[in-house]
């Protein structure tokens, strides 16, 4: 963001109609979008991890819950059918 407020200082000047960026301008604006590009590569890790992290939280519980479904219906159906005996 400080790039961009320096770039506005600096003002681009118009030769020919055409605009050109001096130096300055040029490198303040490459070093904007590689600290922009660093920072989404940082934001994209963390968050690769984070959910990483989630997924494997996730595959437990599910197998967890998997096994205690497993558990009600085995006792619905040896206690169930008991009934029918």
């Amino acid at each position: 963001m400080t790039a961009r407020f320096l770039s506005w200082l600096l003002e681009d000047t118009a030769l020919d109609g055409q605009l050109i960026k001096s130096a300055e301008v040029r490198a303040l604006c490459l070093a904007d979008a590689i600290s922009e590009l660093e920072y989404a590569i940082r934001f994209h890790e963390h968050f690769k991890r984070l959910f990483q992290k989630w997924l494997t939280c996730h595959i437990i519980t599910a197998l967890v819950l998997y096994v205690l479904l497993g558990l009600h219906v085995w006792s619905g159906i040896y206690f169930g059918l008991r009934w029918f005996q």
